[in-house]
């Protein structure tokens, strides 16, 4: 069964709101929601890894030194106004210390980088991932800041990046 717009969950149209609605905001994944998303985006990023050593290894890679203790950060796109909370669109951002030359002084700072943006593909083309970025932009200006400056924030993208067999031999 196939909704007016073309998309189908289980069989059934779901009602999503549009991108521009006020009761869209960012969140922090609950644990359930941090599963699926890992597990939805599986297909695309796992590679070789069967699921269970792609979860294994997200986890992992979560508390490295670089990521523990507030490196990274869980994002989640969501609508308040909904009675369950679906996550309409996610991504991760990473805190790092930086150095910036401005005005002739070099300024400890800290910045964000951006990266596994991720919207199941039944959120896809609704301008989720892109309010998410906006909300996030706004967010970043100032999280985890602390003497120092949140200077700038980096987006990480591989879109438009694709391996076509004659270059895999």
């Amino acid at each position: 069964m196939s909704s007016a717009n073309g998309t189908t969950v289980n069989g059934t149209s779901p009602e999503l709101p549009d991108s521009k609605s006020p009761s869209l905001a960012l969140a922090h994944p609950t644990t359930e929601e941090y599963t699926d998303i890992t597990t939805s985006n599986a297909a695309s990023w796992r590679g070789a890894l069967p699921i269970v050593s792609y979860l294994r290894r997200e986890k992992a890679l979560a508390q490295t030194s670089f990521t523990k203790d507030g490196g990274i950060t869980f994002w989640a796109l969501i609508d308040t106004a909904a009675e369950d909370r679906t996550v309409l669109a996610s991504c991760e951002s990473l805190r790092h210390k930086a150095l910036v030359l401005q005005h002739g002084k070099v300024q400890d700072v800290i910045c964000h980088g951006i990266c596994s943006v991720w919207c199941k593909p039944e959120m896809r083309k609704r301008g989720y991932a892109a309010r998410m970025i906006q909300e996030l932009g706004d967010k970043l200006g100032s999280w985890q800041a602390d003497e120092r400056d949140v200077m700038f924030t980096v987006l990480f993208s591989d879109i438009g990046k694709v391996a076509k067999p004659e270059h895999l031999h």
